[in-house]
């Protein structure tokens, strides 16, 4: 018997199949991984790296790096931008996905171990400070 209330369960539909990309390290494993169907890239987390992956072209696009610790990502809801944490240097990394391109920027509050889904919407993306000194 299903114990989920009708309405309230997901049903996931395969709309395609992707090689693995190679990864940098033949030790790392992904540690977690975000994609986005609007602009075809798939990221690839651990704790050193972002993989960007361009699952169209079958390509790596770019390897987004830290010197210290990437311990979550997250995808705005409108796809426009991935964040991902660094808790070590207490960082937001901030990667533009129709640009292609990455900045951080360091926050007082510091970052948790985990980053939580970021409720951030384009206009929360406008605003995003200059990386600081």
């Amino acid at each position: 018997m299903n114990p989920y209330k009708r309405g309230t369960q997901v049903r996931i539909k395969e709309i395609g199949t992707v090689p693995p990309p190679a990864l940098p390290n033949a030790d790392n494993d992904a540690y977690q991984i975000a994609y986005s169907s609007k602009h075809g890239l798939l990221f690839l987390r651990t704790p050193a790296w972002v993989l960007v992956y361009d699952v169209v072209n079958k390509a790596t696009l770019n390897r987004l790096q830290t010197d210290g610790v990437f311990s979550g990502l997250s995808l705005t809801g409108d796809e426009s931008v991935l964040y991902a944490a660094d808790s070590k240097e207490k960082q937001v990394h901030r990667y533009d996905l129709a640009t292609r391109t990455q900045t951080s920027a360091t926050f007082k509050f510091g970052c948790g171990p985990r980053l939580r889904a970021l409720a951030a919407s384009s206009t929360r993306s406008a605003n995003w400070p200059t990386a600081a000194a």
